[in-house]
Parts: C-alpha cells; structure tokens; sequence
C-alpha cells in the first residue's frame, strides 16, 4: 500500500469515526480514490469494516527488528534481548531512561508508569525536558544521571528529531544500551543509533504511533512473564 492509500485509509476510518451523519461519512474524500468506503449505512444500522486494524495488525508483524550495526534479528530475539536489558537494569540497580518526540512523549510516558509502576524498575522521563528552553537540558540531564549499564529508550515516529538524536547519540557514549522505536523510512538516523532498533514498516505516523504503543507494552507483558517464571 503506497503512502497516499494509507494516510487515504486513515482518513477514511477517522472521518467515520468523528461524523456519522453526513454523506460522506466514513469515506475517504480523496480526488485519487484511493479508498473505498470504509462505514456502510443502512436504514437500520452502521456497520464498521475494519481495515485500519488488519494494516496496523499486519505493519507490528512486519517489524524489523534489529542489533547493532543493523543486523537483522527475530522479533523473539529483539524482546529477548530487550526484557533481558530491563531485568538486568532493575537487578543491578541501573536506571532506565525513556525520551521521545511529538505524540510519541505520549507513549514514552505511558511506558515509563509502567516500568515503574508495574515493574519496579527505576525508570526516569525525560520526555517533560524536551521542550526546554535551555538548547543543552537533555544532554545535561543525562550527563548528570546517566552511565554504563543504564538502559536510553528513544521513540519517534520518524526518528529525525535533531534533539532527540543528538541526546540518543549522547546516550551511547555515555555507556547505555540504547533502544529505538521508529518507523517511516528505514533510513531515518535513530534507527541506526541503537544497539536494539523496531522499526515499523509504515509511511503513516498515525499507523506508526498506533504500533509503538503495541509494540512497547508488549515489553512490558513480556518481563511480567518473565519475573513470573523466575518467582516460580
């Protein structure tokens, strides 16, 4: 599906969402039709098909998922490695720090509650920085609190936010294992900076935020499984 069917698709499914009652509800106005409609009306009913979730469905199955240096790994060995750099941070008292740009503070947020709160882990937001005034903060932040062992968590949609990169970059010469979320193209410069990348294979920002959220929570049910397993 090309970018112009997808963000199509989306404004398909979310204009039937926000109006049922005009004409055009739920169809995309697009001059390309691009789209088909996506609500039927009746006389009786409304009747919702679904292919906003079959494409976010089959885009958090196509995730890559790699290592350093880009080298490709299973989606079982990406959340491996990853729940195995949460546990080992929490056992050996290091921090987890979570930073992301645009809507995807959002979800950096949403996943630092859940380390702390369903996991225990000492987990710090940097997400609330990153509107700073002070060009430097986040740098400055992480110079002050962060180092080896430490795990840096960065999610951006795009993953070519300068502050963003520019924190992340610092993240790795500071010692910590770093891991990106992102999406769009597969060149964006985040993806290559972490030694633990899922990419989403999406052109769509809203289909990439919507599988980053997936994606991300997902760790979370994984390492609840996993200290499960180690209690028992």
């Amino acid at each position: 599906m090309c970018p112009v069917e997808e963000t199509a698709l989306l404004v398909g499914v979310f204009s039937g969402w926000l109006d049922f009652g005009g004409p055009t509800s739920g169809i995309c106005i697009d001059k390309t039709n691009a789209c088909k409609p996506f609500f039927k009306r009746n006389a009786t009913s409304i009747s919702f098909q679904s292919p906003y979730f079959e494409k976010l469905s089959d885009d958090i199955r196509a995730t890559a998922v790699t290592g350093p240096g880009l080298i490709p790994m299973t989606m079982h060995s990406g959340y491996y490695r990853l729940v195995k750099l949460l546990m080992e941070a929490r056992e050996r008292g290091h921090a987890v720090f979570l930073a992301g740009s645009g809507a995807s503070r959002s979800i950096a947020a949403h996943m630092f509650d859940d380390l702390t709160n369903t996991l225990g882990i000492r987990a710090i937001n940097l997400c609330d920085q990153t509107d700073s005034a002070e060009e430097h903060h986040l740098e400055h932040c992480l110079e002050r609190m962060g180092g080896t062992g430490d795990v840096f968590i960065a999610i951006c949609s795009q993953g070519e936010t300068e502050r963003l990169l520019t924190t992340t970059r610092l993240a790795g010469d500071l010692g910590m294992d770093v891991v990106t979320f992102t999406g769009v193209s597969s060149e964006n410069r985040l993806r290559g900076i972490g030694n633990l990348s899922f990419f989403v294979c999406s052109r769509a920002n809203m289909l990439v935020e919507a599988a980053h959220v997936c994606l991300t929570r997902h760790a979370i049910d994984a390492a609840l499984t996993w200290q499960h397993e180690i209690l028992e």
